[in-house]
């Protein structure tokens, strides 16, 4: 395990990276000020980082209050509290996560909408492929402007029986305004909401399952908040896209279908033929 210790700043740190992971890959900076030490990891932006903490870089325990933080250049990475500079010295090592759709994490993801009818935009979206500008945040650090939002979905936006879900299913744009913004290297995410699953796991479980066997895509959960307010946990899945066949495959030519989202009921159907459209 390589590293260089850190000394003077109030707070010791061990610049270490546990499991495959070089101490190349990242470094782990501390600084102080007002009292408070700050903790940042720079390396690639498209990585983020889950700590631990020793007293004696024998026995590690995780430091969960820490959450998980992204890393990036010396003036792009964020800083976190890592509390009280007066507080008894230790040492902290990052280890990097699984990315985006790191199965053992619930992600938190904030969305911001700066128009007073913005539901009823993202509604409209669902069927005419529109987005609505907003901003994400995630509780790594990451922040992204510019990024376009609409709901989706059929049988998982009207319900059935004429019972719809409060609770819709999004499809996010990182790359909305500008072609070269990403989220930890993806430029497409979606929010489902698991509808007909009182476990909100079958997805990410079933996708974590299968990408030992084929093509399938990530998933993950994550906690949603709009404008503020709590929506509930989903499952944080990502796109089947040009960037999922790089991921498998040499090449991303050759055509993909999907069948839209409907203006009518729910599933695939209209008047028992079944649209597609070409999944970009």
């Amino acid at each position: 395990m390589k590293g260089s210790m850190l000394a003077g700043w109030g707070a010791a740190a061990i610049l270490a990276f546990a499991g495959p992971v070089n101490a190349s890959e990242g470094e782990v900076r501390l600084q102080t000020a007002g009292g408070v030490s700050y903790i940042q990891v720079r390396g690639d932006e498209d990585d983020d980082w889950r700590f631990q903490v020793s007293t004696d870089l024998l026995t590690w325990s995780d430091a969960t209050a820490l959450g998980t933080l992204l890393s990036g250049g010396a003036k792009t990475a964020p800083w976190r509290s890592a509390g009280s500079s007066a507080a008894p010295h230790c040492y902290y090592r990052a280890i990097k996560t699984a990315g985006l759709f790191d199965p053992t994490l619930l992600r938190t993801i904030s969305l911001t909408f700066a128009q007073a009818n913005w539901q009823t935009l993202l509604a409209n979206g669902r069927t005419t492929g529109t987005n609505v500008l907003c901003s994400l945040t995630m509780d790594n650090g990451a922040t992204n402007y510019g990024v376009g939002a609409r709901y989706k979905g059929n049988s998982s936006y009207t319900g059935m029986g004429g019972s719809a879900p409060t609770k819709k299913s999004l499809n996010i744009e990182l790359d909305y305004t500008n072609s070269e913004s990403r989220l930890m290297g993806y430029k497409t995410i979606n929010l489902n909401n698991a509808y007909g699953d009182e476990t909100i796991m079958r997805e990410p479980l079933y996708f974590d399952v299968m990408q030992a066997y084929t093509v399938c895509p990530q998933a993950c959960l994550a906690k949603l908040y709009i404008n503020g307010a709590y929506w509930g946990v989903y499952s944080f899945a990502q796109q089947p896209n040009s960037d999922l066949m790089k991921e498998w495959f040499p090449s991303n030519d050759g055509d993909r279908w999907r069948a839209p989202n409907m203006g009518g009921g729910g599933g695939g159907g209209d008047g028992g033929h079944v649209r597609v459209a070409p999944l970009g």
